[in-house]
């Protein structure tokens, strides 16, 4: 029985009067633990409640695909400014385009600023010198999201 009273009494010398060498050595530990944990906890947890809050759109890239171009009067192809075309066949490309699909010609490319036509190959007009890439950033499309049609009772 004193074996037991004398491990208790050793047991409570510890808790009563600690060794200060040793809890000093553990102190960095207990500060990771303690306040760095909980602070990283909470970024983790904030990070996750935006993650489920925001609203996100759909985006898919637009598939920009060879469509047939109307002609003047004069039988020339009537197409938009950096739109790859071929004044043969009369057929509007993607951007990324410099062949055409049907004949095998080079596409060409009508400058915006001054509207002179040069190869879709080329990236800058022979004109004004302005530089264009074509295709540098593909069409985005936006799925529209499932809300109240626009206007509501503040248009009312």
């Amino acid at each position: 029985m004193t074996g037991l009273w004398t491990q208790f009494l050793q047991f409570l010398s510890k808790v009563i009067i600690p060794d200060w060498g040793t809890i000093i050595a553990v102190l960095p530990i207990l500060l990771v633990i303690g306040v760095v944990g909980p602070i990283l906890t909470l970024v983790v947890l904030g990070w996750g409640v935006e993650a489920v809050r925001r609203r996100r759109g759909r985006v898919r890239l637009a598939t920009i695909e060879v469509r047939p171009v109307e002609r003047n009067a004069l039988g020339m192809p009537v197409v938009p400014a950096n739109v790859p075309y071929c004044p043969h066949d009369a057929l509007a490309f993607a951007p990324r385009d410099t062949r055409c699909s049907a004949c095998g010609r080079d596409l060409e490319v009508r400058c915006p600023v001054d509207g002179t036509v040069r190869l879709a190959a080329r990236q800058v007009c022979p004109a004004c010198g302005t530089r264009y890439v074509l295709g540098e950033l593909p069409a985005l499309v936006a799925a529209a999201h499932g809300g109240p049609p626009p206007g509501g009772a503040a248009a009312a």
